[in-house]
């Protein structure tokens, strides 16, 4: 809690003199924390029919990029990362038929690697540069971390008048390269939480067809 105070500070002081300046940038790190779990309500518009898509999920996030999606409604889907494999899974509307998964070697998952650069903190860095609008922090990708990432920008909401803390993580914006929009309103955030290392490997179930 203190830690997290001192960062909230840091936006106070930012800019007083040179060594409050480097003290700020080192807590910044503070504001990611090692892990996290939470639900979220995904939202996005497509491309084409210009509709609001809504959906309900669980992501579970460890540093350095592990990271397990649970969409629940209106279709089940899961996604897990580490830092080796990469499984995407849809079971099959019909039980008696197989569901499929397709299985891929880990290559710059866009969303594990933008919580993997947050690391850097909500202070601009060379990576990515940070304007702070009341709650509103928008992050824009310089170009060598927009094409990693592929995310133009990035927009993080917090609870109003509370302290800049990852627990107080209202919503996500994320702009992706092409202009896609997609937008995570969190759920009870649990910082740090304890995960094993089989949170980060899917387990193929029975009746699954694999595609590499």
């Amino acid at each position: 809690m203190k830690k997290s105070f001192v960062l909230f500070c840091m936006f106070l002081l930012w800019g007083l003199n040179p060594a409050i300046c480097k003290s700020s940038r080192k807590n910044a790190r503070l504001f990611l924390p090692k892990s996290f779990s939470a639900q979220f309500v995904q939202k996005h518009k497509s491309l084409i029919s210009k509709k609001i898509k809504t959906s309900n999920g669980k992501i579970y996030y460890k540093y350095p990029s592990n990271i397990r999606l649970e969409m629940e409604k209106p279709n089940l889907i899961v996604f897990v990362s580490n830092v080796v494999n990469t499984w995407f899974y849809e079971p099959s509307f019909i039980k008696s038929e197989p569901g499929q998964v397709t299985l891929s070697s880990t290559d710059n998952n866009g969303l594990s690697k933008f919580f993997d650069v947050l690391v850097n903190g909500l202070v601009s860095n060379r990576k990515y540069k940070v304007k702070k609008n009341d709650e509103l922090y928008y992050i824009t990708f310089f170009k060598k971390m927009k094409k990693e990432l592929g995310v133009k920008e990035a927009v993080l909401r917090f609870t109003k008048n509370a302290k800049i803390m990852f627990r107080n993580l209202r919503s996500m914006s994320l702009t992706y390269s092409e202009g896609k929009q997609v937008t995570l309103e969190f759920r009870r955030i649990n910082p740090n939480a304890k995960f094993d290392d089989k949170t980060f490997v899917f387990k193929i179930p029975p009746n699954t067809n694999v595609v590499h």
